[in-house]
């Protein structure tokens, strides 16, 4: 309905084309992976007592003041101009779909790596808060040196929409 709205009132005309365009390869490191398989579930206790208020979660933190999730769960969070990614049961295809978003440009799995694994990564997400005394790397750099995985420049090929031809003043109702 949207679409034929803004071609009826705005005489949009669009096309679709696939174009290349650089991107990553998600790839396994010289020396392998540095992270583990995910557990399976541990059998329910029964109890359902975590010690914390009903429908609140305990958290706790770790020594950076980074949340530790509770399993199973995953977060993204930047602090201090430092950026920690802690998934569980995470396959390669979603950690690089993560990575497209950190990235903003395409981030293609190419690890030939099967099932899901907990990792954790910890990047500068600002250059400007890394110091001699307390250096972080890049996420090129956390990714090697954290996870045993590196990004390879590639090309990848999208589809776009292109703009054939719009009105800017809309037709009368």
């Amino acid at each position: 309905m949207l679409q034929n709205l803004l071609a009826e009132r705005f005489k949009l005309v669009v096309h679709s084309e696939r174009k290349t365009i650089s991107a990553y390869a998600l790839v396994v490191g010289k020396n392998g992976p540095k992270f583990r398989e995910s557990a399976e579930d541990p059998a329910p206790s029964g109890s359902g007592d975590t010690g914390a208020p009903a429908g609140r979660a305990k958290v706790t933190v770790d020594t950076e003041g980074f949340p530790v999730p509770a399993p199973p769960g995953s977060r993204i969070i930047t602090r201090n101009g430092r950026t920690r990614m802690q998934q569980l049961k995470i396959d390669m295809a979603t950690l690089a779909r993560q990575l497209t978003n950190q990235l903003g440009k395409p981030v293609t799995d190419a690890t030939t790596l099967k099932g899901t694994y907990d990792v954790t990564l910890s990047w500068a997400a600002d250059s400007a808060v890394t110091t001699a005394s307390d250096p972080a790397p890049d996420l090129f750099a956390a990714l090697e040196q954290q996870l045993g995985l590196r990004l390879e420049a590639s090309k990848t090929t999208i589809e776009v929409v292109v703009v054939d031809h719009v009105e800017k003043v809309p037709t009368e109702n």
